[in-house]
């Protein structure tokens, strides 16, 4: 039987290389969302410059808009948590083979992700809030 070779410092690198395409897929599903938006409300556009007159167009155009700048958001938000995924597992592997960042510890990037995590939820819940209140 092969015994695996599994140190502490490859199951970190693990965990922060599958954080970072975790981060990836969220940016990419938000970022497929943002684009389904747009194509929406360029459709609704299109609709309401046809036919100015019609008030469940404009509502439902000035609803999408609503939609589409909460999706923004969200793609922003999702890149953003995807960089910093990216920086993290590249000062993990910077921090081997005598690469270390002075400073820069596995405890400190686990509390750099703790409060970037706690922010984009907030900002995240935010959003969501003010998309809601513009909706109603």
């Amino acid at each position: 039987m092969i015994k695996q070779n599994t140190t502490r410092g490859n199951a970190t690198w693990a965990a922060f290389l599958l954080a970072e395409e975790r981060a990836c897929a969220g940016y990419l599903e938000a970022r497929k969302a943002m684009a389904a938006s747009a194509r929406r409300l360029d459709s609704l556009n299109q609709l309401v410059a046809e036919r100015p007159n019609r008030l469940d167009y404009r509502r439902a155009r000035d609803k999408e808009m609503s939609a589409y700048g909460a999706a923004v958001e969200r793609t922003r938000l999702a890149w953003n948590s995807w960089q910093r995924a990216q920086l993290r597992y590249d000062a993990a592997w910077a921090a081997t083979e005598g690469r270390h960042r002075p400073g820069l510890d596995e405890l400190q990037l686990e509390r750099q992700a703790r409060r970037a995590r706690k922010a984009d939820t907030a900002r995240l819940l935010k959003t969501r809030v003010s998309a809601e209140g513009a909706a109603a």
